[in-house]
C-alpha cells in the first residue's frame, strides 16, 4: 500500500519540540517529497528549484503498516547512483533521484533505532575527488540506503578496482546487498547539437563561454583527459573493447581543427567562445561547440566499456561464489543505461522502464503506481519544456542539418559516429 509523505507525518511522525524553526523547515521537506509522490506542481520536473538541491536526511518513525522486505527485495539494502553528462539529463537525474527517495520513504522498514533514514545528495565534483593512484573519482558515499547524482565520472582504473569500490559498503553498520546504476546517455550526434544550441541562446545560460578557451582542456590532476580515455577507447589495453572507438589522431584532429576556428578569424581575433558561438556560422559554431565538449561524449563511451567490463568481472564471481553474505545472497552490481533521447520521445515508456528497474518488486511499487506516476511525469515534462532554457530539442529548426552535418565532417563523423554504434549495441 501506498502512503503520501503528508498522511505518514500526520500518523507517524513524532518532531522533538526544538523550535518553530525546525518544525517549518522539515515541514517544507516533507511537502516537496509529497509533489514528487502525488505529482503536485514542478517539483516532478524541477526539483532542484526547491529544497533537496542539497543533501537532506529524513527519518520516519515506526510504523505498524510498515512494509516488510524479504532478502535481495529490500531496496533500502542498495545504494543508488545516477550518472550523467552534459546534455544528457542533468535535470533528470535530480528527477529521478527524487522518484526513488519520494518512492522508499513512505513504504519502508525502521532500522535498530525505530528510524529508517535516506539520503539524496549531488557527488563532489569528480575532478576534485580523483584518485591520481586509482585513477578513479571517489564513490565512498555509496552506502546502502542512498541515491546520489554523480556528473561525468572520471572512472578510469582498472575494472577490478572500480568493481570492488561500487561493492564496498563504507557504512559502520547496516548490509548492503549492491548498487543500482541508473546512467543516462545520448545519441553523440544528438547531444553535440543540443550543446550547440543550449550554450549559443541570447543570453546564454552558463557565463562559461564568455571567459573559457574551448580549445583547450583542464588536465585531471597530473593526467591529460586523452590519456585517461584512451586505454578504453582505443581498445588497447580494454577487456570488452578490442576495436577503437576513439583514437589518439582523433583527438589530435579535434584539437587541431578548434585552433584553426577560434580567433583566427579577422573580426573575432579578440572575441570569447560565446561571440564566436553567436556569429560564426552554424557549420562552424558547431564544431567549435563540438571541441569544446568532445571529453563529456569521451566520457560516456569510456564508462560503457568500463560498466561492461565489471559485468564481466561479476559473472566471473557469481560462477565462483555461491554467496557474499551469511544468507547466501550474492551481491550485484546493477546497470541500465536509459537514453535522454527516448525520455524526449517517449517520456511515459521511459519512466516506466525506470521504476521497473530500480523497483522491479510489486512490494514497493504496484505496476498501476508506477502506470500512475509515469504519466504524470509526462503530463509535467510537456508543460515545463515549454518554458525551461534547459528544453532546445524542437525549437531550433537547424536541429537535422547539423546532425547531418557533423556525420560527414571529416573530424568528427568517425569518432561520434563509433560512438554512436557502442550506445546502440548497449541499448
Amino acid at each position: 500500500m501506498m502512503y503520501s509523505i503528508a498522511s505518514i507525518q500526520r500518523k507517524h511522525i513524532k518532531v522533538l519540540a526544538v523550535g518553530c524553526i525546525v518544525l517549518f523547515l522539515m515541514t517544507l521537506i516533507d511537502l516537496d517529497l509529497a509533489d514528487v509522490v502525488n505529482g503536485n506542481g514542478d517539483a516532478l520536473i524541477d526539483p532542484t528549484s526547491r529544497s533537496l538541491q542539497s543533501t537532506h536526511n529524513i527519518n520516519i518513525s515506526n510504523k505498524a503498516d510498515s512494509t516488510s522486505y524479504n532478502g535481495e527485495e529490500d531496496p533500502t539494502k542498495y545504494a543508488y547512483l545516477i550518472i550523467n553528462y552534459h546534455k544528457t539529463g542533468h535535470q533528470l537525474s535530480s528527477i529521478l533521484a527524487r522518484q526513488i527517495q519520494a518512492t522508499i520513504l513512505p513504504s519502508s522498514p525502521t532500522n535498530s533505532n525505530g528510524s529508517f533514514q535516506f539520503t539524496y545528495s549531488s557527488a563532489p565534483d569528480p575532478r576534485r575527488t580523483f584518485n591520481t593512484q586509482t585513477k578513479c573519482s571517489d564513490i565512498s558515499f555509496l552506502k546502502a540506503g542512498t541515491v546520489t547524482t554523480m556528473g561525468a565520472p572520471e572512472f578510469h582504473c582498472d575494472a577490478k578496482v572500480l568493481m570492488e569500490m561500487l561493492l564496498n559498503n563504507p557504512a559502520e553498520e547496516g548490509e548492503k546487498l549492491g548498487v543500482k546504476i541508473v546512467h543516462l546517455i545520448r545519441n553523440p550526434f544528438a547531444m553535440m547539437v543540443s550543446n550547440y544550441h543550449y550554450h549559443s541562446q541570447d543570453p546564454t545560460p552558463e557565463p562559461f563561454v564568455h571567459t573559457k578557451n574551448p580549445c583547450v582542456q583542464n588536465p585531471i590532476g597530473p593526467y591529460e583527459l586523452n590519456d585517461l580515455l584512451l586505454p578504453a577507447l582505443s581498445g588497447s589495453s580494454s577487456l570488452s573493447q578490442t576495436t577503437p572507438i576513439v583514437t589518439e589522431e582523433d583527438f589530435t584532429n579535434i584539437s587541431t581543427d578548434c585552433t584553426s576556428l577560434y580567433q583566427t578569424n579577422r573580426s573575432l581575433r579578440n572575441a570569447s567562445f560565446y561571440q564566436h558561438l553567436q556569429q560564426l556560422d552554424p557549420k562552424d559554431g558547431i564544431r567549435l561547440s563540438s571541441a569544446d565538449k568532445f571529453g563529456h561524449v569521451a566520457r560516456m563511451a569510456n564508462d560503457v566499456v568500463k560498466f561492461r567490463e565489471v559485468d564481466a568481472l561479476m559473472l566471473q564471481r557469481r560462477q565462483q561464489q555461491r554467496g557474499d553474505n551469511e544468507n547466501g545472497i550474492q551481491k550485484k552490481i546493477q546497470v541500465m543505461s536509459f537514453t535522454m533521447d527516448d525520455f524526449i520521445s517517449q517520456p511515459t515508456e521511459s519512466m516506466l522502464g525506470f521504476l521497473d528497474f530500480v523497483f522491479p518488486e510489486d512490494t514497493v511499487l504496484t505496476q498501476q503506481m508506477k502506470q500512475e506516476r509515469a504519466s504524470k511525469y509526462h503530463q509535467g515534462y510537456e508543460r515545463k519544456k515549454q518554458t525551461s532554457d534547459h528544453f532546445t530539442n524542437g525549437k531550433v529548426g537547424d536541429t537535422d542539418m547539423l546532425i547531418e552535418y557533423l556525420r560527414g565532417d571529416e573530424v568528427f563523423g568517425g569518432p561520434l559516429g563509433r560512438i554512436e554504434k557502442l550506445l546502440t549495441d548497449e541499448i
